[in-house]
């Protein structure tokens, strides 16, 4: 079986999203990180053979998506980064089209970076507390429907 490791840097941090805000779960890694390295390491009995580098992939990208939404959150946030977040959840909240496009400079223009970090962060909390659906299944059988042709 092959091992999926995490570079240990900070026995604090999660090893991988860096992150301080949630405790660490096992292995040097916060519960979200934990967990989707859990699955990424049991994808050979967890799904078909045909589909497990996809789904491999899949998880994988949660691990990645997790380090760079950690990382997204440190100084110095803009206005477009601020815009980009509500584009986000205005999205998952089935809003059909970007009502914040072109808002990134209004929004600068508005708030001090010290408010821009604190609302990014309000803003992150939402999006880090909608529970992941897991994997993309529409994005792996696909592929196994390409193999079947």
């Amino acid at each position: 079986m092959v091992r999926y490791t995490v570079r240990h840097i900070d026995v604090q941090r999660c090893a991988n999203c860096q992150t301080e805000r949630f405790p660490l779960r096992a292995r040097h890694l916060c519960g979200r990180c934990y967990y989707a390295l859990r699955k990424l390491e049991q994808a050979d009995q967890a799904v078909p053979q045909d589909v497990v580098k996809v789904y491999k992939e899949e998880c994988q990208r949660r691990l990645d998506n997790l380090k760079a939404m950690e990382q997204k959150r440190k100084p110095p946030i803009s206005g477009l980064d601020v815009e980009s977040q509500l584009a986000w959840l205005a999205k998952r909240a089935g809003v059909r089209r970007n009502i914040f496009d072109g808002m990134a400079s209004s929004i600068a223009w508005h708030f001090t970076e010290e408010n821009l970090v604190v609302l990014y962060g309000l803003l992150s909390e939402i999006e880090e507390n909608i529970q992941w659906a897991g994997v993309d299944w529409g994005r792996i059988y696909p592929v196994r429907r390409e193999k079947r042709a």
